[in-house]
């Protein structure tokens, strides 16, 4: 079982990646591929949130519920509107997300020390 400490580190990580390079793909990291146990949706807070649930609803368990009060694929939370800015092709826009989201798994992590 992944803890929340590791989830916000390897999410931190993946996500400063992704936002080195708009292009990226979150399937393209190397760190998944290093993982005994590929990751709920390419993502360590999914993974926690499954593994660490205590009610129906999953999300509700997610460590960066902060950053997406409702969920991460709201269109108006910083993955959705990663997603979208790739889709444009602004890959600009998906750094900055990308980035976003990178601070707030750090910031959530600052939390728990």
């Amino acid at each position: 079982m992944i803890t929340k400490r590791e989830a916000l580190e390897k999410t931190a990580a993946m996500w400063r990646w992704l936002s080195q390079d708009g292009r990226r793909e979150k399937s393209d990291y190397p760190g998944l591929r290093e993982e005994e146990h590929y990751p709920i949706n390419e993502c360590y807070c999914c993974q926690y949130a499954e593994e660490h649930n205590a009610g129906s609803d999953p999300c509700m368990s997610c460590p960066l519920s902060s950053l997406w009060p409702i969920y991460c694929i709201n269109c108006t939370s910083p993955y959705a509107e990663w997603s979208e800015a790739r889709n444009r092709n602004e890959f600009d826009n998906a750094e900055k997300y990308a980035l976003e989201i990178a601070l707030a798994a750090e910031e959530e992590l600052g939390k728990l020390l």
